[in-house]
């Protein structure tokens, strides 16, 4: 992300007026941003005990180690956890993705939601149900013969 931002300053500072920068690109990198706070979120509530340097130094040692996402993410992760608690910030950050990803798609919420849920509606759970019986009825048959040959 820093490597991100500090291109489009150099483009900016030498382009001045032939740089535009769309919704679309913004919405974009913020929904990356977004998915980056997510992920240190749960580094960030492990030490939510501790004082605000101790957090930003651990959050350094986890950005070096490519864990989580670094100071900047801790930064925003501390004052969400301090409002929202660990539950709403999920909450929070994965609707603010959701939010980044209408802008930048310019479609409804419902098209990304079923495009998000489209593999998952592959899986047949009908035929999963039905070879679920079937496995009980041949372990049941099974079960019967055992008890069958038990007894004589």
């Amino acid at each position: 992300m820093p490597f991100i931002t500090i291109l489009i300053g150099i483009a900016m500072i030498l382009n001045k007026s032939s740089l535009k920068i769309r919704q679309r690109f913004i919405s974009i990198v913020f929904a990356i941003y977004s998915l980056l706070l997510l992920g240190h979120l749960r580094y960030s509530n492990n030490f939510k005990a501790k004082k605000l340097t101790q957090r930003i130094y651990e959050a350094y040692k986890l950005g070096i180690n490519k864990k989580g996402g670094g100071i900047i993410s801790e930064l925003v992760d501390f004052p969400l956890l301090l409002l929202f608690g660990e539950i709403g910030s999920y909450i929070f950050i994965i609707s603010s993705i959701l939010v980044f990803l209408v802008l930048a798609t310019e479609k409804p919420v419902k098209d990304i939601l079923l495009f998000l849920i489209q593999p998952f509606k592959k899986i047949n759970i009908k035929k999963k149900k039905k070879n679920l019986r079937v496995l009980r009825m041949t372990f049941m048959i099974k079960m019967k013969k055992k008890q069958r040959t038990m007894i004589y």
